[in-house]
């Protein structure tokens, strides 16, 4: 079961803290958080990713991703901000009106395994983005916590069945 944290809002920001552990070392765990061609695969809400960037996945690397969020398809263009293998993975969302981070955070937990961590932070950049917030963080609070709770699921699970079947697909 994930555990929640709190949510705040700081001079307008909107975080969300999940976490889950899992079985696997924080390599293997990195390793398929941060495949993230294959997030189709793994994540069901994701139904594409596109690198729009030449060679391979890396910081500054931009995505098209396409995926169900607040039960509407939409596609959002995201940078990699921060690839720290096996550590962290940091996704930027800069919208029109708002910009959002998904931060992948894994650590090892002693004795084995790993703890997967994902963090969505928001703040909104225009005047309509302001005015909009305040009534968009309760909404967001509950129905973008449960639908960032079944991605970290759906993470969690790939990365235990890889490390089942010793890394691969």
């Amino acid at each position: 079961m994930p555990e929640p944290r709190g949510k705040f809002i700081l001079g307008m920001t909107v975080q969300i803290d999940l976490r889950r552990n899992v079985a696997a070392e924080p390599a293997e765990a990195c390793g398929t958080v941060a495949d993230v061609m294959e997030w189709p695969l793994t994540i069901g809400s994701v139904r594409s990713v596109e690198l729009l960037t030449a060679g391979p996945i890396d910081e500054g690397s931009q995505l098209r991703v396409s995926r169900f969020l607040f039960g509407r398809e939409t596609t959002q263009q995201l940078e990699v901000a921060s690839l720290e293998p096996p550590r962290r993975l940091l996704l930027l969302v800069e919208d029109r009106d708002i910009h959002f981070e998904l931060d992948h955070v894994i650590d090892g937990i002693f004795g084995g395994g790993s703890r997967v961590m994902l963090i969505f932070r928001s703040r909104p950049k225009t005047q309509v983005g302001k005015g909009a917030h305040p009534f968009m963080s309760p909404f967001m609070e509950i129905t973008l916590r449960d639908e960032l709770e079944e991605d970290l699921l759906d993470l969690t699970n790939a990365i235990t069945l890889r490390s089942a079947v010793g890394g691969r697909r």
